[in-house]
């Protein structure tokens, strides 16, 4: 895909993405100082999960699951941590997929799409994580899914970030605890969560982190996402380097992954306009250099150059074992 193509179809999707935007302002700073990383990114409990089963197919069984949320919260949406999941009835094989999806997601269709016939083939349980504020966990007095995980709300955005990490990192342990290999994949704001976990659990054994958001004030400040939650912001007076200070914990970047570095596959669209490849960069740096796909395409290479994806990622879980 060339830069013009790539550019003009990323333009017209971040035009239909603002066609729904925040009705009213929504900043809040009520957090004085963040808390210390260990405090932030505390060990989480094996959680009591649910499996609904809606069908069988395949050999496998499908469904919803669910468990208590490792963090309490005011909305009644949001208490319980869910998603579906695809499980194998033959037992055969450990190795299991958690895949988190990206910010305003109404469905887990995108990587439904690129890997779930793939992974069913290897005979893999597959997992997709609900971030908060989306889908099921949304809030009645959303306009859009995720309007509250990511705003002008330093707080909640601050603490449903922190949800999301904590909840995965329980299903990853709870896995674990059943002696099974954990790979994770995540998808722009999931592969923001994603590398947040690679930072903070040891338990994965591999991590592909797909067109990631890294250092989420700067998506906020300088692209064409975060444009009205940055006047959100500037309206209140709050600047960029305020917000940086506020949000650094939260930043993959500023941290060292707990994972080793072969076990992490990155993958960059050079012409993304969602997610800038400078900002990228400063990650697969801070990280040492981590294997990197870098793609010819805008973000819009999440459904245009899906195989490309999924060839690149299934390439590289399959050496699991070596």
């Amino acid at each position: 895909m060339n830069k013009i193509l790539a550019d003009f179809i990323d333009k017209y999707a971040l035009y239909m993405l603002h066609r729904k935007r925040s009705s009213f302002w929504q900043f809040k700073n009520s957090i004085e100082e963040t808390e210390y990383f260990d405090v932030f990114y505390s060990s989480p409990d094996l959680p009591d999960i649910k499996f609904q089963e809606k069908d069988q197919l395949n050999g496998y069984s499908m469904g919803r699951y669910s468990f208590k949320s490792q963090m309490s919260t005011v909305d009644i949406c949001n208490i319980n941590s869910s998603g579906l999941y695809y499980r194998s009835n033959e037992g055969k094989n450990s190795v299991n997929v958690i895949c988190i999806n990206g910010w305003r997601s109404s469905s887990h269709k995108k990587l439904q799409s690129i890997y779930l016939k793939e992974f069913m083939k290897l005979n893999y349980n597959i997992y997709f994580v609900t971030l908060p504020y989306h889908m099921e966990r949304n809030s009645s007095h959303a306009l859009y899914d995720g309007e509250f995980m990511i705003s002008a709300d330093i707080d909640r955005t601050l603490l449903a970030i922190k949800q999301a990490v904590l909840d995965t990192r329980a299903l990853i342990r709870w896995i674990k605890d059943k002696n099974g290999e954990v790979i994770l994949i995540g998808l722009s704001l999931g592969g923001l969560i994603s590398n947040l976990i690679g930072v903070t659990e040891r338990k994965v054994d591999k991590l592909v982190s797909i067109f990631y958001a890294n250092n989420l004030s700067y998506t906020i400040w300088d692209t064409i996402p975060g444009r009205y939650i940055k006047a959100d912001f500037e309206k209140h007076g709050f600047t960029y380097e305020e917000l940086k200070r506020k949000w650094q914990i939260i930043n993959p970047s500023n941290f060292t992954p707990v994972i080793r570095k072969d076990n992490i596959l990155l993958l960059t669209a050079i012409y993304d306009k969602y997610v800038h490849k400078k900002d990228s960069d400063i990650l697969w740096e801070a990280w040492g250099r981590p294997q990197r796909v870098l793609m010819n395409c805008g973000h819009s290479g999440i459904v245009l150059c899906r195989e490309n994806i999924r060839n690149s990622s299934v390439s590289f879980i399959r050496d699991l074992r070596k």
